[in-house]
């Protein structure tokens, strides 16, 4: 039983170093270069190679062209721990210190190391070095100019950069703008954008803090940083001019008419004095040669540019009445995606067809607009049978080939039954029977003995009461032959009976709706909610359930004068009602707010009758 208790042990123990163990993420072996792109006749600068591994050796490059001291390796290790997760990095950097003495473009070959019998390799390098005496010439210019506050227009400006002037309607273009500098800038003030009038216009997000780097423009050596970078999209044709880019730029100028006596030992840059100096630039004027599209556009085609796959399906092929299927369309690439439109089907007119659900997915960056546009249509068949929507071609243009390219979906079937709860009653109400009561005298028995007589000396016939009284029944006759006229004449007029009823009938499904969403009961809320709002639009009209649509809706208001703004909200709230039957369950305020725009648009309707 001991032996057994060790044996468990130590298993254990070998469990938990194997998990120690894996809880260390080790990265990948890379050696990686680091190196300024462009120096000067005589500048030293560091050239470093970095690995993050422990390497058996490492096998220099073969430098030429250059004075250099080196390697000199250096090492860095930090450990983190993060719920649980060990990860350990290790870094061994090899610097060499290297001093140009010549101008033009050379090559530093790959280096190499060896990590456990491996060898691991970097990319070449290379460097421009410059002519010395003209960077010394500018720096002069720019100091000299210190002393009247003024600059060389060569020392600090700014430009919108476009990595092509002409293009094709609605054709991607990427717009860089970047700042040039000889000079120390200290940091930016205002900055003025372009409007880019004529252009659909995508930011690209760029770091808040610029950075510069060292650049080789039109032979001189400069510090260049991205300010802002952009996606356009030209919307009309033509030459479309990009407005200048004004930015203000603080500037650190140092004062060479004031000497200090640590100068000549620790250089102006430590104990010299400074000016700040303030200066806009802007950038030229940037004009864009934007071409048509070529002619023959196919059918299809709604102005979409660029390389695009499209899927298209029915989510269900079989279904019952009232039973919603959704028409899915998801259009993936890249180009003008995000005002892409697509085509209309033709759908089969029994089908009630609502607007699509769009959705974005689509991301900005040095690659353009890419991404993918989903086009989601609920479909709610009405009536059973065999329902044929015909194949749909989407067509879009090919910048980089000049040419249309096209996309044809297969055509769909869609198989609808009759649902077990599908019926077009139409409501027809039928008066209550009432009881007419005649209130008279009957005939009265024969009294047997004395009767207490007196004669009447105005006996009441031929009196006026008399005849007040035969005039009032007679009076009371033609009323009630007039009311019995009417009520066998509306028992045969269904039409004007549903529209009298039609009030009647919506408040008490209203009232239904109500109590099924005090018990939560949403899918009966919302199905007498729909009975309540069409029921109350087919009796007010005489319009049979297969009649009722949006387009009747509309045409039958508006010939009563009702306003338009009632009519979009009433059919937004069928809408809004339909839709909720079919997508995931909301708040009970939202059927609230439901349920009072619903009372609200009936009541209107009403006054407008009135009216």
């Amino acid at each position: 039983m001991k032996e057994l208790s060790h044996k468990l042990i130590f298993i254990q123990l070998l469990f938990g170093l194997g998990l120690i163990q894996a809880a260390y993420t080790q990265e990948p072996v890379q050696l990686t270069v680091e190196a300024p792109k462009i120096v000067t006749s005589g500048e030293v600068f560091r050239l470093s190679y970095s690995i993050n591994a422990k390497a058996e050796s490492f096998n220099g490059p073969k430098i030429e062209g250059f004075l250099f001291n080196g390697p000199m390796l250096s090492s860095n290790m930090s450990t983190q721990i993060i719920n649980g997760q060990v990860n350990q990095s290790v870094s061994y950097t090899y610097n060499y210190t290297l001093q140009a003495t010549r101008e033009g473009v050379f090559t530093i070959p790959a280096a190499s190391a060896m990590v456990k019998n491996k060898s691991y390799s970097c990319n070449p390098v290379k460097i421009e070095v410059l002519k010395a005496g003209a960077a010394n010439s500018q720096q002069g210019e720019g100091q000299a100019g210190t002393a009247n506050n003024g600059l060389s227009a060569d020392d600090l400006f700014v430009k919108v950069e476009v990595d092509r002037s002409s293009v094709y309607k609605g054709e991607q273009i990427f717009a860089t703008i970047r700042v040039y500098t000889r000079v120390n800038l200290a940091r930016f003030g205002e900055i003025k954008m372009p409007d880019f009038a004529g252009f659909w216009n995508q930011e690209i997000p760029t770091p808040a803090q610029v950075s510069l780097e060292r650049v080789n423009y039109q032979g001189k050596q400069y510090n260049a940083g991205v300010l802002r970078r952009s996606v356009l999209v030209p919307q009309q044709t033509g030459k479309i001019p990009i407005d200048p880019f004004e930015i203000e730029c603080m500037i650190n100028l140092p004062r060479k008419n004031q000497r200090s006596p640590f100068g000549d030992v620790f250089g102006d840059s430590f104990f010299g004095s400074y000016e700040t100096l303030t200066k806009k630039i802007s950038s030229p004027r940037v004009e864009i040669n934007v071409k048509p599209f070529p002619p023959n556009q196919p059918a299809g085609f709604t102005g979409a540019v660029g390389k695009f796959s499209i899927q298209a399906g029915l989510d269900k092929h079989e279904v019952s009445t009232n039973e919603a299927v959704t028409l899915k369309v998801v259009v993936k690439g890249s180009g003008n995606i995000k005002l892409l439109e697509l085509p209309p089907f033709h759908f089969p007119a029994d089908l009630e067809i609502y607007d699509p659900k769009i959705t974005d997915n689509i991301d900005s960056g040095t690659n353009g607009i890419t991404g993918s546009k989903t086009f989601e249509y609920v479909i709610v068949p009405r009536h059973a049978g065999n329902f044929d929507i015909p194949a749909w071609t989407f067509a879009y243009f090919d910048p980089s080939a000049g040419a249309y390219r096209e996309f044809t979906s297969e055509a769909m079937q869609l198989r609808v039954t009759k649902g077990a709860n599908d019926s077009e009653a139409t409501i027809i109400s039928t008066p209550g029977k009432e009881d007419i009561r005649i209130i008279g005298q009957d005939i009265r028995f024969i009294k047997t003995g004395r009767s207490a007589l007196r004669k009447i000396s105005h006996p009441f016939f031929g009196s006026t009461g008399f005849w007040f009284s035969y005039l009032a029944i007679f009076l009371l006759f033609i009323l009630l032959a007039s009311y019995l006229q009417n009520k066998f004449k509306n028992q045969g007029d269904v039409e004007g009976m549903r529209f009298r009823k039609a009030i009647a009938v919506s408040r008490k499904q209203l009232a239904a709706a109500r109590h099924h969403l005090a018990a939560n009961q949403s899918d009966l809320f919302l199905e007498a909610l729909l009975r309540s709002l069409w029921g109350y639009i087919g009796n007010k009209f005489n319009l049979n359930l297969s009649e009722l649509n949006r387009d009747s809706i509309t045409d039958s208001l508006g010939s009563k004068g009702v306003e338009q703004e009632t009519i979009t909200g009433l059919i937004e709230t069928i809408d809004s009602a339909e839709y909720l039957r079919y997508a995931p369950p909301i708040g009970d305020a939202d059927f609230q707010a439901l349920l009072h725009k619903a009372e609200e648009f009936i009541v209107l309707i009403e006054k407008s009758y009135r009216r």
